[in-house]
This record gives structure tokens, sequence and C-alpha cells, in this order.
């Protein structure tokens, strides 16, 4: 849901006989197709109460920290009344709470149960707000199915219109509105049955391309690169590891910085700081790396000074170790989220299966008083745990990779259990040698403990993932399946 978009959703709730319509037909009437749908969806999102909220946003930013803990107490109270009211779920394992639920104060959220991703899956019906959907209407909200089984449930045009004004919040922090030219890196299919290129597609109606992350081959770059030039958009906007890989062929070729963006945004995938220095470089810009969820866990956006900020409004997040009690800042733990703007499927201290670590240093210089993120380090998937080293995040890991600059692409890291690793690299010109293979195992040893083995082996292509990530870190028993090996 990242921008003013959309065409075929990237999980996919166009019925199968739109999308094999769809797929047969030449990039033109594509376009048109994408155009319409565009239209339709602008009008549904953009229109009622939508700038109401935008505006009433675009004030609370500069609340005092008091203030928004008074703004949050009111916030959660009435999350809580509607879900006990409307949620079978909530309505049966919060029974004991309702008498309280009017006067509960933040601190008192800690006593209510955690919801885990399994109780979700198994009883989504019994979490949907049905009542919202009769008063507002709705499209389809789901999420990728990263553990396995995607979640599909009815998202109401309120909560939608909600969600989307705090995106163009972020927008505002990054300059910019969402109505200027843009490019889309995603996971959405949009070539169809058209194998070659152009490997681009248009929403006229929003100025807003679409390119495609599953043909960015080195030799279908150059195209890529050309086309940018050709549409000179205002910004770029999507999955990390596909404007890296642009990035990085752009850097390499001599072209850094020739063609400026006003902002990169970026989301769905952990940003690495390798990354975004090489992003930054390319289109010689700042990049905007936020955080939200389809299933919609409270923002965590950038601002112009590099803090990563809470937004308050949008929900209560809290980092917890594995036992469950509270991390302390710096601390890598498991999100636990509050919603307060999705309201047709309530999420009330969820395990969304992320993990962060608060911020050391605070305030923020850019003057808000939300609270800080250091680092969001993904899905627990993208973590690798060793008994010597702990949970050690994506983000982190990345930073073995600065030890031989100009000589990877890109990599990806395999738990193969009982502290043993495998490292596909794709290279930069020739393969690592011997001496270069041990300085990056002995830098990921230096993260993942001394005792950790790892593998480095070369492949032509990494892994991606269904909806086209390109993910760090690849979990114990999800194996590449055979990654392209040899060059």
């Amino acid at each position: 849901m990242t921008g003013r978009s959309i065409l075929f959703p990237e999980g996919g709730h166009a019925s199968s006989s739109a999308v094999a319509l769809y797929n047969r037909m030449p990039p033109v009437v594509q376009n048109l197709l994408i155009t319409a749908k565009g239209i339709f969806l602008a009008r549904k999102r953009y229109s009622h109460s939508y700038r109401t909220y935008l505006d009433a946003l675009m004030r609370s930013q500069w609340l005092t920290a008091a203030e928004f803990s008074e703004l949050q107490s009111t916030l959660l109270r009435g999350l809580l009344a509607e879900a006990v009211a409307s949620t079978a779920y909530y309505a049966r394992t919060l029974s004991r709470w309702r008498p309280r639920i009017e006067t509960m104060a933040l601190e008192e959220l800690s006593e209510l149960p955690i919801v885990e991703p399994k109780q979700l899956r198994m009883q989504i019906h019994e979490f949907i707000n049905a009542d919202r959907v009769r008063r507002y209407g709705a499209d389809e909200g789901h999420t990728s199915g990263t553990s396995g089984a995607p979640m599909v449930w009815p998202y109401d045009w309120d909560s939608m219109r909600r969600n989307l004004a705090f995106r163009e919040r972020q927008y505002r922090w990054a300059g910019l509105t969402g109505l200027e030219t843009s490019i889309r890196f995603s996971g959405r299919v949009i070539l169809g049955d058209n194998p070659g290129p152009p490997y681009w597609r248009q929403n006229v109606a929003e100025r807003q391309w679409f390119f495609s992350v599953y043909h960015m081959s080195q030799e279908a770059l150059p195209r890529y690169y050309e086309q940018l030039i050709r549409i000179g958009p205002a910004y770029l906007d999507g999955y990390p590891s596909a404007l890296f890989r642009l990035a990085r062929w752009i850097n390499t070729h001599g072209l850094s910085g020739r063609w400026r963006a006003w902002a990169v945004i970026t989301t769905a995938e952990t940003l690495g700081k390798a990354q975004r220095v090489e992003i930054e470089r390319a289109f010689g810009c700042r990049v905007y790396d936020y955080y939200s969820s389809s299933e919609g866990a409270p923002y965590i956006t950038q601002c112009s000074a590099g803090g990563k900020h809470v937004n308050p409004e949008s929900g209560i997040v809290e980092i917890l170790r594995d036992d469950g009690s509270p991390a302390d800042p710096g601390e890598i733990g498991h999100m636990v989220v509050t919603s307060f703007y999705q309201r047709t499927l309530p999420l009330i201290r969820y395990k969304i299966g992320d993990m962060a670590r608060w911020a050391t240093d605070t305030p923020c210089p850019c003057g808000r008083s939300m609270p800080l993120i250091e680092q969001v380090e993904g899905r627990e998937q993208d973590c690798l745990y060793t008994d010597e080293a702990g949970w050690v995040g994506s983000a982190g890991l990345s930073t073995a990779l600065y030890v031989l600059p100009g000589r990877i692409e890109t990599a990806q890291i395999e738990d193969m259990g009982h502290a043993r690793f495998r490292v596909t690299y794709v290279p930069l010109g020739a393969l690592l040698s011997a001496q270069e293979v041990e300085v990056l195992a002995s830098a990921l040893r230096a993260r993942l403990g001394p005792s950790a083995t790892i593998e480095v082996v070369s492949v032509s292509e990494p892994v991606h993932s269904a909806r086209g990530k390109v993910r760090l870190v690849i979990p114990a028993g999800r194996g590449s399946g055979g990654p392209v090996a040899g060059r």
C-alpha cells in the first residue's frame, strides 16, 4: 500500500479471471487497466475524511511527550471499548477488564494478554469487526505469508484513509506530498505474460510508474536507468534490495548523482547501512526509511534529522525480551504492537514477528517528542540466533559486508542450524579469493560468535521471495532450494 497507488495487489485479491485477462494484454492495454484501477482506488482512499485525518496529524506531530501520553490513553480506551463490543475474540478474552476500560492507564496495557500470530491466523474471523465493514465498506487486506500461509481480511475504507494519512505525513517529512511523479519498486507481478522489455508499467492518473523487481539482471539495468532518466520522477519508492541493485550499477558505472531525486523512500525490507550509502550516493539525495505492516502496526517513520520515530497517534510499540520483560534501549527484542487506526482487525498486544531496539540517544534534533527506534531489525526470520551472540539482526549482519567494499553485489546468509551458516554472494567482477573469503567469514564470526562455522559460496543470482524481496537472512529449514552457483 505504499504510495498513492495501486494496480493488482502483491498478495492478490483481484479475481483470477481479472488477473488472467490482465496477463494476456499487451503493455499499452495493461497501462490502461492499471490507470483505471488507480482512479477507482484514489476516489475511495482520498475522499471523505482523509484530509481531516491528515490535517490533524500535521498538527499533532508537535505535541509534547505528556500530551502524546494523554492522547494515547484516550485512543487506547476507545480501541478497547470498540474491540470488546464488536469482536468475538476480545469480548471473550478481555471480559474481566471491561469495567476498567474507561479508566485504564497506559501502564496497565502490559497486563493484557499477548496475541500470537498463530492465534490470529487460526481465529481470524473472531478478530474482525464486521460492524465497521457494514458502516464504511471494505477492500481486502492481506499479509505476504512469510510464515507460509498469508492471512486475508476485510479492510474498511475509513481505516485505510487513516493509514494513508500517516503515509503522507512521512512524505511531508521528506519534502514531498506523494502527488509528484514517482517510480515504485515492489513485488507486484506487472508484466503478465510479456517476458521482455519494457520492464515497467504506468498509472497515468496518479503519475506513478511501477518497475518490475523480477527482471533486474545486469543486462537489463541499463534499460532501467535510461527509463528512469526519461521519466525524471520526483522520488523513488520501494524495496531497499531493488533500489540498492540499481544504485550499485549506477555507482560502478561512474554515474553517481548525475540524475538526482528529491528523496528515496524505502520500506518492506530492512534497510542496511551499506544499502543506504549506495542509494544516497547514486541518487544524490537522502533515503527515508519507514516501517508499517499490512495488519496495521503502528507507523515508524524517519525525519529529516535521521530519527526513526514511532508515530504515537498510530499505536503503541512494546519491545520485549524472550521472557516478556521490557528490553532496554539498544537491546534487541520482539515487537508487540497495539494499533489505533486499523479498526476492522483490531490488534491489541499483537506479537507481529518483527524485532527492534529502542534508541539510546534521545531526544531527536528534529524537535519531535515521538519515541525513537534505533533499528527495526526485520522479521524474526531475518534475525539469527547463536548461544554465544544471542539475537543478531540483519541490519547488524549487513555491516560485515563492509570489510570487502566493491567486491560483493549482494549476499544472503542461510542458517543451517547448530551455529552453521552458508553465505551465498553475487560477486562484483572476479570471485572472492581465499583470503577475501576468510576476511568475510571472520567478520561474520565477530557478530555471530567465534564458534560459528561459515561457508561462503558464489552464485549468479540471489534468491527472491514470492513477492520479489531479497532477504539477507534465510532462516533454518527454508533453504534456497539450490541457488545458481558459480560464475
